[in-house]
């Protein structure tokens, strides 16, 4: 899986991002807010870990952009702040999952493998549109044998071009 940490805590940033790599993940890590929304919004990542507490822009405020933009990359909160009505605030906004640190390390791995595990079990059949193939499991456009990574929003765009389900 593809994996954004959005972390600004090198040391910490640094462990998550080991510990997911030996688990088999490609991980980005993202230090600011601001940068981060733009990494989400790509289409680029099954699952991302935001903490809360970010320079140029919150995690709260990263969570509120992604979801207007419709973006449906499982968000794991992984951040210090520990009160219960921020908890609450987060999952409103529409995080997927929240811990809070200090956390054991092999806990945020077994929810990204449990994320994993749930976007293995979707296997959409692939879709010819065009002379373009599209296998939508893996958001990959194949034309004369050049494989292509879409971002979710081109699949969307194809979903409502070709009223198919994408």
């Amino acid at each position: 899986m593809n994996v954004l940490v959005i972390e600004d805590d090198n040391r910490i940033a640094n462990l998550v991002e080991r510990a997911l790599t030996e688990d088999g993940h490609r991980v980005t890590v993202s230090a600011n807010g601001r940068e981060s929304v733009d990494k989400l919004l790509s289409g680029r990542f099954d699952a991302a870990l935001l903490d809360i507490l970010l320079p140029e822009m919150d995690g709260f405020e990263v969570l509120t952009r992604g979801r207007a933009k419709h973006c449906k990359t499982p968000i794991l909160t992984l951040t210090a702040v520990d009160a219960v009505p921020k908890i609450l605030h987060a999952f409103y906004l529409g995080a997927d999952d929240y811990l809070v640190k200090p956390v054991i390390l092999e806990i945020p791995l077994a929810r990204v493998g449990a994320i994993a595990r749930r976007i293995a079990t979707i296997e959409l059949p692939p879709a010819t549109v065009g002379g373009v193939t599209l296998n939508r499991s893996s958001r990959v456009a194949i034309r004369n044998g050049k494989r292509s990574p879409l971002p979710e929003n081109s699949l969307n765009c194809l979903k409502l071009l070709y009223d198919t389900p994408v």
